[in-house]
């Protein structure tokens, strides 16, 4: 199974929290700000 990278719009102090977890979990993520 491929894995799609999750986007997370803004990178903010909450932003950037979710694409450190998200990352952390394996997960290719993309963060814009």
């Amino acid at each position: 199974m491929s894995k799609n990278p999750v986007h997370v719009i803004g990178g903010g102090l909450a932003g950037s929290e979710a694409a450190w977890q998200i990352a952390e979990a394996g997960v290719p993520v993309v963060l814009h700000e």
